[in-house]
């Protein structure tokens, strides 16, 4: 061991971070002893270590071959770490500086220190993608955010928050559509074009049915049509075919025929 060994934490910094991914740490710290040191480990931790009765979780430790001496008794220990949960905001990361890594015993000195790093979080990417949807039977159309969503994502790995806007229910046209994307820290939006469109056709219903009249005696009395349709409530049944002649015998055919607003035509009866 290192006998009366006083050691003490000079400062904590962090580099190169991957925001919840990974991080260079590196520790500046001082020693009594301007020779080199032996059996000194640099252990980092994410919280308050377990030897000052924390529940930290060990990052990783650098031992003597891998410190840097700047020849005046300061000594630096670099560690490369992956896995460390830095967030956007300041973090704490703890180190403590012993000559075994264990329980402090009396011939020798434990440090410890903590760093405020600061993280700058990385926006979310907004990729939104164009929609081509039809209506119902109410003439109207629903969608989801994740319906535009094609792929947006996080540098970071934060988890996302979809929402658009406006949010529907569509009838029939077409709309720009903002896609916005949380982290919970910043929001990116992009835009998507949705395109509503009527594909039902009309739906026609005869008043009456096929008719044998006799000639020159029976009158012919058109008894018309009916028609619905999901979106053209103004949608009218055009009639058309033979005009019927009770004077002169034969068959005569009658159509019935609707197109509606969006252009959908009817079966013809």
């Amino acid at each position: 061991f290192v006998t009366e060994l006083d050691l003490s934490v000079v400062s904590i910094s962090a580099s190169n971070i991957v925001q919840g991914v990974s991080a260079d740490l590196a520790v500046e710290f001082a020693s009594d002893l301007t020779a080199p040191l032996s059996g000194v480990q640099v252990q980092f931790y994410d919280n308050v270590p377990p030897i000052y009765g924390g529940g930290g979780v060990a990052l990783g430790g650098v031992s003597t071959v891998d410190f840097v001496d700047d020849g005046s008794g300061n000594y630096t220990a670099s560690l490369a770490v992956s896995g460390l949960a830095l967030n956007a905001g300041t973090e704490e990361v703890y180190v403590f500086i012993d000559s075994n890594t264990a329980v402090p015993e009396h011939d020798e000195s434990l440090a410890s220190n903590v760093a405020a790093v600061n993280v700058s979080n990385q926006p979310p990417i907004a990729q939104a993608q164009d929609l081509t949807l039809a209506v119902g039977d109410d003439c109207l159309v629903t969608a989801v955010a994740a319906d535009f969503d094609d792929g947006s994502s996080d540098p970071d790995g934060d988890p996302l928050a979809l929402t658009i806007s406006p949010a529907g229910p569509w009838g029939p046209g077409t709309y720009q559509i903002t896609l916005s994307v949380s982290d919970g820290k910043e929001t990116a939006t992009d835009t998507a074009t949705l395109t509503v469109v009527d594909t039902t056709a009309p739906v026609i219903t005869l008043n009456g049915g096929d008719l044998t009249l006799e000639c020159s005696i029976d009158a012919y009395v058109e008894a018309g049509a009916s028609v619905t349709d999901n979106c053209d409530a103004a949608v009218q049944v055009v009639i058309g075919g033979d005009t019927v002649d009770v004077t002169t015998g034969g068959t005569y055919t009658v159509t019935y025929n609707a197109t509606d607003v969006y252009g959908n035509r009817a079966t013809q009866v």
